[in-house]
């Protein structure tokens, strides 16, 4: 199953006329087939930036809108260590708060220095991927705005 992610806020410096949502570094909205966030799951993993975790209960009610729903939606259960893995593998409307992503670019970059990388040729293939560098620019959209949406 894939995911669809939607940026809560769009930055000021986006036109949201001319955005291409097809595109795979579109500031305000993304696909992911299965198999691709799979891919980033595990190198997030990999990377001290998320964690497995499940829902913590049972989801109040289907309405989106319903402020017990939307409580539940953007819990956060581990604020130091980036964000559950459950809120990137389903279309369930999860919420990545701002700080979810503030904590997980953070893990990043204590990654990198305590492996000792100072530029992008010293990171492992993984990192230099395209993708990555996508979902990276991507979570400092979402630091610098209010998070996304899983939708």
């Amino acid at each position: 199953m894939g995911c669809e992610l939607a940026m809560i806020e769009v930055l000021d410096s986006v036109d949201i006329s001319t955005a291409d949502f097809s595109s795979d570094d579109c500031p305000v909205y993304r696909r992911y087939n299965g198999s691709g966030m799979t891919s980033l799951i595990r190198a997030m993993r990999r990377y001290g930036m998320s964690y497995e975790s499940g829902p913590l209960g049972e989801q109040p009610s289907e309405d989106l809108d319903d402020p017990a729903t939307l409580k539940w939606l953007t819990v956060v259960d581990n604020p130091q260590q980036g964000f559950p893995d459950h809120k990137v593998c389903s279309n369930s409307g999860w919420i990545v708060t701002r700080d979810e992503c503030e904590s997980a670019l953070k893990q990043w970059g204590l990654w990198c220095k305590n492996a000792g990388i100072s530029s992008r040729r010293e990171l492992p293939a993984s990192a230099r991927t395209r993708a990555w560098r996508n979902w990276i620019s991507w979570l400092e959209v979402g630091a610098s705005t209010a998070g996304f949406q899983v939708c």
